[in-house]
């Protein structure tokens, strides 16, 4: 399973789990969410979103089947409690099938992803402790077990501080984008770590900063030329589908 991100560019789904995008307003990160959205529609993928500040992607939320759209604690939970399930169950095909090296993409499982915007947001509405102990065990379940389930965390947000990612999440992220080529190197050094020499794109333009992938090296990205793409016509009539029982797929309703 794979996903094109730029020329010569090509995101392995089997082997480098989870992303990060971050960029500020203006960087062109809403676009790249938009376009990586389209490409696990694509892939029939079985979607999910969680949007507490009820921007952007909360707008294209609405159109997947019921139950895949959060901007609150109760549904977050219900949201990862489902993945969850669909993690475990697939992780049991997995080891009934006595076969070494696959994964769940092997048996013909379709990818399972959650976009997740500004997770801060959402955790600062948590108050109760034994609400907060369990959405966290279920959020770093999910991130460190997923890659063999066929489970993708898509993280998107403006400052990728441990404040609003924790490290420990943020290392299991393979794939990891920053837009915007003024971002200060502070920040691209909150996501990528020190670097010794920042490769300094050619633009300044919209779409345009640094991303690293299954390893330590940075170097410059150019997200797809989304000028001509209309969500309308292309896109959403892939996520507005009634709920069907795909292979791995559990119907919660």
């Amino acid at each position: 399973m794979n996903i094109q991100l730029q020329k010569n560019t090509i995101w392995n789904l089997s082997h480098q789990p989870h992303a990060i995008v971050c960029g500020v307003s203006g960087s062109g990160k809403s676009m790249l969410l938009i376009y990586l959205l389209y490409k696990f529609a694509q892939l029939n993928s079985e979607i999910y979103i969680i949007d507490p500040k009820i921007s952007d992607l909360f707008q294209l939320g609405q159109f997947l089947p019921n139950g895949h759209l959060a901007t609150d604690t109760n549904s977050t939970i219900s949201i990862l409690e489902r993945i969850e399930i669909i993690m475990n169950d697939r992780q049991k095909e997995i080891v009934s099938s006595k076969r070494f090296g696959i994964d769940a993409y092997s048996l013909g499982f379709h990818p399972v992803v959650l976009f997740y915007d500004e997770l801060a947001a959402l955790t600062t509405q948590i108050t109760k402790k034994e609400t907060k102990q369990h959405y966290e065990s279920l959020l770093k379940n999910i991130i460190l077990k997923g890659r063999s389930a066929g489970i993708q965390v898509v993280f998107s947000l403006q400052q990728p501080n441990a404040t609003n990612l924790p490290t420990e999440i943020r290392e299991q992220c393979s794939l990891k984008i920053c837009l915007g080529v003024t971002t200060p190197i502070s920040t691209r050094e909150m996501i990528f770590g020190k670097q010794s020499n920042w490769i300094q794109p050619p633009l300044d333009s919209f779409g345009v900063g640094w991303f690293s992938l299954g390893t330590p090296t940075v170097n410059i990205f150019e997200a797809p030329n989304m000028k001509n793409f209309n969500p309308n016509t292309r896109l959403i009539p892939l996520l507005n589908k009634e709920e069907r029982h795909i292979r791995g797929y559990s119907s919660f309703e």
